[in-house]
């Protein structure tokens, strides 16, 4: 939030200065709304950039997919409010995840440590070959030899 000193003149008869004070209030309100609004935009868009730019092109096109698919179930209207929330915690967490990781690796590579695998709660990597409708339901994919 930016501080600004903000002066404001009200005359006229007490109903009109009521009234002038109440659109006064209006107005900065919105403003604030605004800036919030923008400040939080910004924040998340560059808060996102630094993220992807520490990501290989497989891992950024991995998380988007993924982030893709969580959003659809989060915007369902089919699915139950659990499985919604369901979807928003495990958005949440494969970009987390990969924050940490991405953190982990950058501190080892700065401290001159040999670099550690790190196995996140969340996989972000996509399946290599397209999951039919029968296979997601039942949640579970078949390999080629149990086909």
């Amino acid at each position: 939030m930016v501080r600004k000193k903000t002066r404001i003149l009200i005359q006229g008869t007490l109903q009109e200065a009521l009234e002038q004070a109440k659109k006064q209030v209006q107005d900065l309100e919105r403003q604030i709304r605004e800036e919030s609004r923008s400040t939080r935009t910004r924040g998340l868009i560059l808060m996102g950039a630094a993220l992807v730019d520490t990501l290989t092109k497989e891992e950024q096109y991995a998380l988007f997919e993924l982030l893709i698919e969580l959003d659809a179930v989060a915007k369902s209207t089919v699915k139950t409010q659990e499985q919604k929330e369901d979807a928003r915690k495990r958005a949440a967490r494969a970009v987390i995840d990969t924050a940490r990781k991405k953190n982990e690796i950058m501190n080892q590579h700065a401290s001159g440590l040999p670099e550690k695998r790190t196995e996140s709660r969340c996989e972000i990597n996509p399946a290599s070959e397209p999951v039919s409708k029968e296979e997601s339901k039942a949640g579970t994919r078949l390999t080629p030899s149990e086909e």
